[in-house]
């Protein structure tokens, strides 16, 4: 290998990929891993020691040797993970390695408008820097997840469904001039997809589909390890897929589509329009205790043999199970995950929505083809944002310009 090669930006950013993608690598295994020979590594690692991107641990073994190993240097700086649903913004704060320090959890109306949301998020940020930013440690950068389709190069919404004002807002653009740091936009679900494949990493699924169904209805597809997006931001727009039959209006302004019927607010208006029917319903009785019901409700209710209750659950699954099913046939994913609010309706809403899906696509799936409730909490779309940053970082190569990120001093 040539001198100047041995230095060059592709080799150093292979050999610190492979370091973040494992909690510590030795020499001989990141010559295996990359290529290159173990004086590229050394002399590479070396420089990347001085840069303080990394961290070489040691340790004598029997014969007196030493076992260097290489770890990725977590507490170089900081990622803001942003994590923003339809009625609850998540802000947290972690390091290099993903790893959690703190988070805040706001309400928030985006019908308000972009410029009270992003004032709000920046004060989040603004709190959590003030707390942890100091001496050295840098804002390495920001990943954000809202409920729109995105166009991701640009950083802006396009055509969000329920929030007035935010098509083609410069959200990129302002956290990059406040910040001084790169910003990354992506749709919400997407950054949770992400994180649930990182968790799934072990059983590696090829592709894996993550639907979230709470104020809205949105997908959330990877594939091989990466996002798909679509040719305009639009991929995973799950929740304004027509139904036959459907006459419902939509938010959108559309007629028939499936978030109109299936989305969390529509389960709840159709278990309290479906109470009218039965004075001795349980849930019936609980409505008229109280303004309005809730999912908890209406589990509660169908644990105890409410009718009303049962009828709702098994139409919520039914619903997005077939449209899932038809997705299936087309996609054939490894894996489905149903994240949201819309658990909380418990086993028998995932038991009708795996029957609508394996009803329509089970010649089509493999063995090991699972439908899922989400394990993992609430607070996934800020992690899994904080996670895309990361890996943005690595993919541009921004991570090799971490000199200049911004220190508390210029902000």
């Amino acid at each position: 290998m040539k001198t100047n090669e041995k230095t060059s930006d592709l080799a150093v950013l292979s050999i610190l990929k492979l370091i973040k993608d494992n909690s510590s690598v030795s020499q001989a295994k990141l010559a295996e891993g990359t290529g290159y020979s173990r004086s590229t590594i050394s002399i590479n690692c070396e420089k990347l020691i001085r840069e303080n991107l990394i961290v070489a641990n040691s340790e004598s073994t029997p014969n007196k040797k030493k076992n260097v190993e290489f770890m990725l240097n977590n507490e170089l700086g900081f990622i803001i993970g942003i994590g923003m649903g339809g009625t609850t913004c998540r802000v947290g704060i972690y390091n290099l390695g993903c790893e959690l320090i703190e988070i805040t959890r706001n309400p928030v109306d985006l019908i308000r408008g972009p410029e009270a949301t992003i004032n709000m998020i920046c004060q989040q940020i603004d709190a959590l820097l003030a707390k942890y930013m100091n001496g050295n440690k840098k804002l390495l950068g920001i990943g954000m997840g809202i409920p729109s389709p995105i166009k991701y190069e640009e950083g802006v919404a396009f055509h969000p469904a329920f929030m007035p004002g935010w098509h083609l807002f410069r959200i990129k653009e302002i956290l990059q001039d406040k910040y001084k740091c790169p910003a990354f936009i992506e749709n919400e679900v997407n950054t949770m997809a992400l994180e649930e494949y990182v968790a799934k990493r072990n059983e590696k699924p090829k592709s894996l589909l993550c639907i979230k169904i709470g104020t809205g209805i949105g997908a959330g597809l990877i594939f091989n390890g990466t996002i798909y997006r679509g040719e305009n931001g639009g991929g995973g727009n799950l929740g304004h897929i027509l139904v036959n039959g459907n006459k419902k209006k939509c938010k959108c302004g559309s007629t028939g589509c499936i978030e109109s019927i299936a989305s969390v607010p529509s389960i709840i208006e159709y278990a309290e329009e479906s109470c009218s029917s039965m004075n001795d319903s349980i849930l019936r009785m609980t409505l008229n205790k109280k303004d309005c019901l809730t999912l908890q409700d209406i589990k509660a209710s169908a644990d105890q043999g409410d009718r009303i209750a049962l009828s709702t659950i098994k139409k919520a699954g039914q619903d997005i199970g077939n449209v899932l099913g038809q997705l299936t046939t087309f996609l054939d994913p490894g894996c489905i995950i149903i994240a949201g609010r819309a658990k909380l309706l418990g086993p028998n809403y995932l038991y009708y929505i795996r029957h609508a899906i394996n009803s329509q696509a089970s010649m089509w799936t493999g063995p090991d083809f699972s439908v899922e409730f989400s394990e993992l909490d609430d607070d996934s779309s800020a992690t899994g944002a904080a996670r895309l940053c990361i890996e943005e970082l690595f993919n541009r190569r921004l991570i090799l310009q971490v000199q200049s990120a911004p220190t508390p001093a210029d902000m």
